[in-house]
């Protein structure tokens, strides 16, 4: 086999290159950085296991590795990785795969700090993600997305805190439902949090007398009697 990848790379000088060979017919690159590579199959293969690819482009300067790319492009996972760690950037190609990963899809849209339409009916199948999508891409409340973040105490307690940042009445029913001590004390310190760990500004707050039964129904520990009259 005779595979000249300097043909191909983006910066063919900085390839690392072993000995004075400038092809990989001699095995000597991945027997030094993969030698489970090797016992795998023929170069050609390497080439088309993403997982060996990325790791390639990897050792080599951090540089794009096109010949690979159609077949790094058929995995969420792998195509995720290039995009941040290799290009530093979108990658187009591996977007369709991404779109199938609910959490390659909202840390895809966190790396480019922008939504990632084609992705999102994946996102909205995971509440956890879709709160954190919120959080961190949409910076804002997420409607289409709340009926599946309600189905999720982990992802209501993040919607809470980062995006609606004060109380979601939507979630209180299911909560008081619940009928944990621990789940609505997170709940109530999650607000707390919201208002600078100010006990006495949550107190005065407008929402003061909704809460006076709120809390004493479920017994909330860290209040004196007196300051829940």
């Amino acid at each position: 086999m005779n595979l000249d990848l300097y043909a191909y790379h983006s910066s063919p000088d900085e390839l690392l290159v072993l000995g004075d060979k400038r092809t990989l017919e001699s095995k000597l690159f991945f027997e030094k950085f993969f030698p489970e590579a090797v016992e795998t199959g023929t170069f050609e293969d390497i080439i088309k296991t993403p997982t060996y690819a990325i790791q390639y482009a990897m050792v080599n300067k951090w540089n794009r590795f096109e010949i690979a790319e159609k077949y790094i492009a058929k995995s969420a996972k792998y195509s995720y990785r290039y995009a941040v760690h290799i290009l530093k950037d979108k990658f187009p190609m591996g977007e369709k795969s991404i779109s199938t990963s609910s959490e390659y899809s909202q840390l895809y849209g966190i790396s480019t700090q922008k939504r990632f339409k084609l992705g999102e009916p994946a996102i909205l199948k995971n509440p956890v993600d879709a709160a954190t999508y919120a959080s961190n891409v949409i910076k804002g409340r997420w409607k289409e997305a709340e009926p599946i973040i309600l189905s999720d105490f982990e992802a209501i307690f993040s919607y809470v805190e980062y995006v609606v940042k004060g109380r979601w009445k939507d979630a209180e029913p299911i909560i008081m439902k619940h009928k944990d001590k621990d789940i609505v004390n997170e709940y109530f310190w999650i607000l707390l949090d919201t208002l600078s760990y100010d006990v006495d500004k949550f107190l005065k707050s407008k929402y003061r007398k909704q809460f006076i039964n709120f809390v004493k129904s479920v017994g909330l520990e860290g209040y004196e009697e007196d300051e829940l009259k």
